[in-house]
């Protein structure tokens, strides 16, 4: 299996797990399921934000950088579709917050990254989640194009967006 086909079995299997970890729960905890999981197998463990992703309420999970800045803020959501207000609700928070590059909605419908750019936020990639547990059960297939959507995912690595060693950063400007 190629590291491609690779990653994408591994984000399917993290939505896959979460999505049924929040349906064996009440109503009530579902959402908060759906976000613990989802940021164990996905944001912790895949993407290797693990000792560097908070969970909470108001900021349903947010991913720091060495010095302690938000750099991702995930909105989560249960049984909701992303909304214009939902979608504003995010870009208010990461503008908020000054530090953060990329908004997230997850939901166990659909998964929208967003690039924080000139105070908008611009979709990067539109996941349906649904496709993505078929496909970890093994009862759907990903076209080419849907493929290229969840490798995008790869935009919210820790190592691609926390890297320290930059030599520029350490050089004396003068």
């Amino acid at each position: 299996m190629s590291s491609d086909q690779d990653f994408i079995s591994q984000v399917c299997n993290a939505f896959r797990k979460a999505v049924e970890s929040a349906s064996g729960v009440t109503l009530e905890g579902r959402e908060r399921e759906f976000r613990r999981i989802l940021t164990q197998y996905l944001f912790d463990e895949l993407l290797g934000w693990k000792g560097y992703s908070k969970i909470g309420e108001i900021y349903d999970i947010a991913c720091f950088d060495d010095e302690d800045f938000p750099i991702i803020m995930i909105e989560t959501k249960w049984g909701v579709r992303l909304t214009r207000e939902i979608k504003e609700k995010l870009r208010r928070r990461v503008e908020e917050l000054g530090s953060v590059r990329y908004g997230v909605f997850a939901s166990e419908r659909e998964f929208v990254i967003y690039e924080f750019r000139d105070y908008k936020l611009e979709e990067i990639s539109k996941l349906n989640v649904a496709e993505l547990v078929g496909v970890a059960s093994q009862d759907f297939e990903l076209s080419g194009v849907k493929k290229r959507r969840v490798l995008r995912i790869r935009t919210l690595k820790k190592e691609r967006l926390v890297w320290a060693e930059e030599p520029d950063y350490f050089e004396d400007p003068r």
